[in-house]
C-alpha cells in the first residue's frame, strides 16, 4: 500500500514537472544574449517594466526594433526618494522612446522586473539586472510562454503604463546626462560628442515622428473592411441556415478575416486582470452574446468606459463563426 502511495505521488510530480517544462525555460547564455536575441525575433511590441538595466547596448537592439515597426513601451519604476532613472532609461529617453516613470512608495509591495515580448514571451527573473547582466542566466531568468501569465503581466504593464507619469519630449530637454564635472581634458571633445548626439538624436525623433503618422493611417486602411450585417451572416451560418457544417466551413473562408462594424447592446463584460479585454454584445438586451469581441491594449481605457446594458459600434476581425453554443469571435476590435 505504501509502495503504491509513493509511486502515485513520484508519478503526480513527475507529470507537475512535464507540464511546468512546457510553459517556460531558463535558456543558456547571459541575461543581455538572451534578450538581445528576444528583441531580435519581435515583431510587434516589446513592453519593458525595469528598475535599471546597465547594458546601454539594449538601446540600440530596441532602436533597430523601432525602425522594424516594433512598438516598444518602458516603465521605470522609482523608489521612495530616489530620483534616478538609469542609464538606460535615460538613453531611451534621449532616443525618443515612450518611456514612463512610476513613483512607488516604501512599504508598497515590490515589483519585479520583466519584460513582455509580442504578447508571447514573459521574461521574469529573482535577480537584479543591473549586476547580473553578463552572468549567466542559470535558473536567475525565467522565459515563460503560458497566455494565462502572460496576458496576467501584460494587464499589470497596462496598469502601471497608465499610472505612471510621461516624460518630457526630448526637444523641451536641453542638456544629454554626463558627470556634472567632467574631467577637464575631456570636457572640449565629450561636450562637442554630446551635442552631436543630441542633435542627431533630436532629427531621428522627428522622422520617427514624421513617420509614425502615416503608418498609422496605412495600417487602418490595410483593414479589409466588408459590408454585411450581423442578419446576413446568420442566414448563412445562424440557426435559421440550411447549409451543412462542411458547407458553412467552406463558406466561412470568404469571411474569415475580414474585418466588420455592427452595433449592439453590451451583455458581459472580462471583469478580472485576464479577461479585461473581452466584451460580449447583442441586438437584443440579454445575458448570452452573439459576438465576443477581443480587444488589444491601445483600447484598455475605451474598454474600461463601456458598461453592461449599453449600446456600442464596433469593429473587428472575424476570427471563427458562430456554434451551437458559442457566438462570432472578433478580434482586434476596436469602439467607435
Amino acid at each position: 500500500m505504501n509502495k503504491l502511495l509513493i509511486t502515485a505521488i513520484l508519478g503526480c510530480i513527475s507529470s507537475s514537472l512535464f507540464a511546468a517544462s512546457n510553459t517556460y525555460y531558463a535558456p543558456d547564455g547571459t541575461v543581455r544574449e538572451r534578450l538581445k536575441e528576444g528583441v531580435e525575433y519581435t515583431q510587434n511590441c516589446v513592453d519593458m517594466c525595469i528598475h535599471d538595466f546597465a547594458a546601454l547596448e539594449m538601446a540600440e537592439y530596441l532602436d533597430v526594433a523601432r525602425d522594424r515597426g516594433v512598438r516598444v513601451r518602458v516603465v521605470i519604476l522609482e523608489h521612495g526618494n530616489d530620483k534616478s532613472r538609469g542609464a538606460l532609461a535615460e538613453k531611451l529617453i534621449y532616443k525618443g522612446f515612450d518611456v514612463r516613470v512610476l513613483k512607488r512608495q516604501l512599504g508598497e509591495n515590490p515589483l519585479e522586473d520583466f519584460v513582455v515580448l509580442d504578447d508571447r514571451v514573459l521574461v521574469t527573473g529573482a535577480y537584479n539586472w543591473l549586476a547580473y547582466r553578463n552572468r549567466n542566466i542559470c535558473n536567475d531568468v525565467l522565459f515563460q510562454y503560458d497566455p494565462e501569465s502572460i496576458r496576467d503581466y501584460k494587464n499589470t504593464f497596462c496598469q502601471l503604463f497608465t499610472e505612471a507619469e510621461a516624460i518630457p519630449s526630448i526637444n523641451n530637454r536641453k542638456e544629454l546626462f554626463a558627470p556634472n564635472n567632467p574631467p577637464v581634458s575631456d570636457t572640449v571633445s565629450d561636450i562637442a560628442g554630446a551635442k552631436q548626439t543630441i542633435q542627431e538624436d533630436i532629427l531621428k525623433s522627428e522622422q520617427v515622428a514624421a513617420e509614425e503618422s502615416p503608418k498609422t493611417v496605412t495600417e487602418v486602411i490595410s483593414r479589409d473592411f466588408i459590408d454585411v450585417s450581423i442578419e446576413e451572416m446568420d442566414k448563412q451560418f445562424g440557426m435559421e441556415s440550411l447549409l451543412s457544417r462542411s458547407e458553412k466551413n467552406e463558406l466561412w473562408k470568404n469571411y474569415k478575416g475580414k474585418y466588420v462594424r455592427w452595433q449592439g447592446i453590451v451583455a458581459y463584460k472580462g471583469m478580472g486582470r485576464v479577461d479585461w479585454n473581452r466584451i460580449g454584445v447583442n441586438r437584443k438586451s440579454s445575458k448570452n452574446a452573439e459576438v465576443e469581441i477581443l480587444f488589444d491594449w491601445r483600447r484598455f481605457e475605451k474598454v474600461m468606459d463601456v458598461r453592461i446594458g449599453s449600446t456600442i459600434t464596433y469593429t473587428g476581425k472575424l476570427i471563427s463563426r458562430p456554434g451551437i453554443n458559442s457566438p462570432y469571435r472578433l478580434d482586434d476590435g476596436d469602439i467607435e
